[in-house]
């Protein structure tokens, strides 16, 4: 499922090959629904693409408060690519400057044209965004305070952080020590500051893996980027004890049982 950074990738891919082009027009797949075609787009400028968390947005037109958004979240398997008429392609934006497709087997993600009201909505209803608008541990502290869930359900919130998902919180809980079910309210600043600073190493060390282009997914054979992610039954990195698998709410959750403290 596409993550903050893999996100980021289709964003810079989007840029890249439609920012500043006309859109020429917008053409569903077989059998997929593009809400909000009833509004013109064709012939207006797509001005750049821009992210928070896992959300995708591009404004559309000359540069006002009421101008049209393109929005799209890519679900658990879409993604953007420059090449057409692959399997599974779910919608297309022709440009003058080529087109690009929406690819997405399992049919979660969506794109629509929205007014800037619902751009709006949509982008007010997502927390800070992980990588742009860290939480301080400060803010952080004073956000888990008042939850009281497992911690690892929490900071999968996107209206309390953007762009986090289970891949993410699974390594982010592992570096920073802590065990992913502890209590949100139980963290102490210490704690908060360690999640912080796992954050950011953990955003960093994804980018560095994630050239530009197009996303792979393990489905499609990628390599898992987890550093306990996906490795249960194996040695934890740091301490060696077997890293346990079970699961939250539905979601594996992978840690130590040795070194994340409960």
């Amino acid at each position: 499922m596409p993550e903050l950074v893999e996100v980021e990738v289709a964003r810079r891919l989007l840029d890249a090959q439609t920012a500043g082009a006309t859109l020429l027009q917008i053409v569903p797949g077989a059998g997929t629904i593009v809400a909000g075609l009833d509004v013109r787009v064709e012939g207006v400028p797509i001005r750049r693409w821009v992210r928070k968390g896992k959300l995708l947005g591009a404004p559309l037109g000359v540069e006002s408060a009421e101008q049209p958004w393109l929005l799209c979240h890519l679900g658990m398997t879409g993604k953007w690519v420059s090449d057409l008429g692959r399997k599974h392609e779910r919608a297309r934006l022709e440009t003058s400057q080529g087109a690009v497709a929406f690819v997405d087997p399992r049919r979660f993600g969506w794109l629509r044209v929205a007014s800037a009201a619902e751009a709006r909505a949509a982008w007010s209803a997502i927390g800070p965004d992980a990588w742009h608008e860290p939480l301080s541990p400060d803010g952080l502290f004073d956000a888990l305070s008042r939850r009281h869930g497992p911690l690892k359900q929490v900071l999968m919130d996107q209206r309390l952080i953007g762009g986090l998902g289970n891949i993410a919180v699974v390594d982010i809980t592992f570096m920073a020590g802590l065990h992913p079910h502890r209590p949100a309210s139980r963290c102490s600043l210490s704690d908060c500051a360690a999640l912080v600073g796992a954050t950011r190493r953990h955003l960093e060390r994804l980018f560095a893996l994630h050239a530009d282009g197009e996303i792979t997914y393990l489905s499609e054979g990628g390599e898992s980027p987890g550093l306990v992610y996906g490795k249960d039954g194996s040695p934890c990195p740091r301490c060696g004890a077997t890293l346990v698998l079970e699961r939250l709410q539905g979601r594996p959750t992978v840690y130590c049982g040795g070194c994340q403290r409960p």
